[in-house]
């Protein structure tokens, strides 16, 4: 193999690319998927959900790919490759602007489709010139396509609490059950564990232990795999306990929030005391407003439950 002169691709594209508009077509194609608001159902799937946060992956890779082989960075691989990373940061805080929300995660896929990329033109084009950088590029493509299975490791654990939410909503237990468990995630600087229980009202049961302290942070776990759709409930019911001492009541809010008042930070939110005892805590639904402003929660798209 001949090493490519001045700034040829490693990798050339395909014949197709050939024409400047299809080009620009494609690349437009690529970024339409980031703008247009997804239907709640397909947000709120336990398969559809995960599977359509992979999309960064070949999505990314594909914006760095044209960058690479189209362009003023034609050739240019590590600057097309920190282009795109560019490029999908930037997605993410216009994504604030259109319905969307700015996720973190979503920019860390962006980058395993990026570095997927990047592994690929590195293997396949320094292949016989240099069999190091090749071998490298192999090396890093190979992990990062192994990132992906790994990655959606939960889903068939959250296909199966989401099924027993279901199956009990409007009452949420997921402390008590196991298999809930993976539904649950930290808020703020919490640190959550999951310890089994002997006493739990329906057997061998599960505690969250959720370590931190206000006022500084709010420690607390959320939740979202419910029915989105509310509007046939009047209440939402939390069984739960604390496993301090018999004789202290411990003081513990429960917030929920729908798809418009998250990017807000807007929730409306009831306060209980919880004993060692199970209870089972009631709280109703009916013409709730957000704590914060005049936002009306849409119970027609609940996006999150909080416990703090």
């Amino acid at each position: 193999m001949m090493i490519p002169n001045g700034h040829d691709p490693l990798v050339p594209p395909p014949c197709f690319l050939s024409r400047w508009y299809t080009w620009l077509l494609v690349f437009a194609a690529l970024l339409i998927p980031f703008f247009v608001t997804i239907p709640v159902g397909l947000r709120r799937h336990p398969v559809i959900g995960p599977l359509g946060d992979q999309l960064h992956i070949p999505l990314l890779g594909a914006i760095m790919l044209v960058l690479y082989w189209k362009g003023p960075l034609r050739g240019r691989l590590w600057i097309a490759a920190a282009a795109a990373a560019v490029i999908g940061g930037l997605i993410e805080v216009v994504q604030m602007y259109v319905g969307r929300a700015a996720l973190l995660h979503d920019w860390y896929m962006d980058l395993v489709g990026i570095g997927i990329v990047t592994g690929f033109v590195l293997w396949r084009g320094w292949r016989g010139a240099r069999p190091g950088a090749s071998r490298a590029g192999l090396a890093l493509m190979a992990a990062l396509l192994l990132f992906i299975p790994w990655n959606l490791r939960e889903v068939p654990g959250i296909v199966r609490g989401r099924r027993i939410v279901s199956a009990h909503f409007p009452l949420l237990d997921g402390f008590e059950n196991p298999a809930t468990r993976p539904l649950w995630e930290e808020t703020d600087d919490a640190v959550m564990t999951f310890a089994r229980v002997a006493d739990g009202p329906h057997g061998p049961a599960g505690v969250l232990e959720i370590a931190g302290a206000p006022p500084h942070t709010w420690p607390g776990a959320k939740m979202g795999q419910f029915p989105w759709d509310w509007s046939a409930y009047t209440r939402l019911v939390v069984r739960l306990r604390h496993t301090g001492p018999d004789t202290t009541l411990t003081g513990f809010r429960v917030a929920v929030e729908d798809f418009a008042g998250r990017l807000e930070d807007a929730h409306f939110s009831q306060s209980f005391l919880a004993s060692s005892d199970w209870q089972e805590f009631v709280m109703p639904l009916a013409g709730r407003r957000a704590d914060q402003g005049d936002h009306i929660i849409d119970l027609r798209e609940v996006a999150s439950v909080y416990i703090y």
